[in-house]
């Protein structure tokens, strides 16, 4: 699939950069049952989620940190998608996105 430069500008500007500047429960939560950095050493971007599991499932996600437009909507939009899954569903989740194509 070969994306054009103005089909990567229309999802820059209609999907990235709202999501970075409304980004989904940026804030520091303390209180957190689990929490975990992401750090990519590339960048230097670093996130901070604080996640709370009731009932084996993501109940309330938070994140904070610093990192450019790209990294904080993608994260943002991550924790949107497992707050309420249970942490089997979010991890293959997760694994289903990493797998290498063929």
């Amino acid at each position: 699939m070969v994306v054009t430069k103005e089909e990567v500008q229309v999802l820059y500007k209609a999907h990235i950069l709202p999501e970075n500047n409304n980004p989904y429960h940026f804030e520091a939560k303390d209180n957190a049952s689990t929490s975990l950095d992401a750090y990519n050493p590339m960048c230097g971007d670093k996130f901070h989620l604080h996640l709370n599991v009731k009932d084996d499932k993501f109940d309330e996600v938070h994140f904070h940190g610093f990192g450019c437009a790209i990294s904080k909507a993608s994260t943002s939009i991550l924790l949107k998608k497992i707050e309420g899954m249970s942490k089997g569903d979010a991890k293959a989740l997760c694994e289903n996105f990493l797998k290498k194509p063929d």
